[in-house]
């Protein structure tokens, strides 16, 4: 069957595993942006929560970006993936080292997010061969994906809770990102497609 096909693939796995991590970090730094450059930085709610809109901006503008710049450099989405995920990297890395540059991070974030986002379901498309892979392919990353996603805000917060600071959650988040620079770049050079059975 379809199914069996796609879960019979390993690259299928590796693309909702990547999606789900994308997605727990992403939910997980919406959730608490606005409280951690509160606290860490010192500001006030109303410019924390500004501040904290420049990651979501960036993040709705940044799936355009990259479909004009898959359009330029055709053919090389491992370049694409490795230029957001490093991006995506770069928030939680630069928020435990740099928290000055704050609007840096959070434009990295934003851009790392939401271009992952669009990624992940181009990839989905290119690397199925019917309609029906694809719907189940869809079905599988989005299922892994916003069930493990939702787990972002609770994990942060609990880990804040249990250590009085933000270091521990940076610590996750970086480590998190940092391992979709090598799942990315894993999906993104295989060139195997799902095999009937």
């Amino acid at each position: 069957t379809t199914a069996s096909e796609i879960y019979r693939w390993p690259i299928a796995s590796l693309m909702a595993l990547a999606f789900a991590i994308n997605t727990f970090c992403y939910f997980g730094i919406a959730a608490w942006l606005p409280r951690i450059l509160a606290e860490m930085l010192q500001m006030n709610s109303t410019d924390a929560g500004f501040a904290a809109s420049i990651y979501h901006v960036i993040g709705v503008v940044a799936p355009l970006t990259m479909m004009a710049l898959q359009r330029l450099i055709r053919g090389q989405t491992s370049t694409i993936l490795g230029i957001v995920s490093c991006a995506w990297l770069l928030m939680p890395l630069g928020m435990l080292l740099l928290p000055s540059l704050w609007v840096v991070w959070s434009a990295c974030g934003g851009l790392g997010q939401g271009a992952f986002f669009s990624i992940t379901f181009t990839l989905v498309i290119e690397r199925t061969t019917n309609m029906a892979q694809t719907r189940t392919l869809s079905a599988l990353v989005q299922s892994i994906g916003y069930g493990f996603g939702a787990l972002g805000p609770w994990v942060l917060g609990r880990m804040y809770d249990m250590t009085a600071n933000w270091l521990w959650p940076f610590i996750l988040l970086t480590v998190l990102t940092g391992s979709l620079v090598v799942i990315s770049q894993i999906v993104a050079r295989s060139t195997s497609t799902p095999k009937p059975q």
